[in-house]
């Protein structure tokens, strides 16, 4: 499994009108770690993409054989 998750342009950095900016975490979406786990609980060969410009925290990145980030 190939998996994407991340954030948009206008979800994080100097996107400000009418919403974006900062972000409140340096999580992904808690959507988005949901899937991952149920993905990697289904196929441990799960290889997982993240799409942001900033730092983000991967707590269940243990449990992943590959991690890329892809930035925008």
């Amino acid at each position: 499994v190939i998996l994407v998750v991340g954030y948009k342009h206008n979800d994080e950095g100097e996107y400000i009108p009418p919403q974006g900016g900062d972000r409140k975490s340096l999580r992904l979406p808690a959507q988005h770690e949901e899937l991952i786990n149920a993905v990697v609980a289904a196929n441990a060969n799960t290889i997982v993409v993240m799409i942001g410009g900033s730092a983000i925290v991967t707590p269940w990145s243990n449990k992943v054989p590959a991690l890329v980030m892809a930035w925008y």
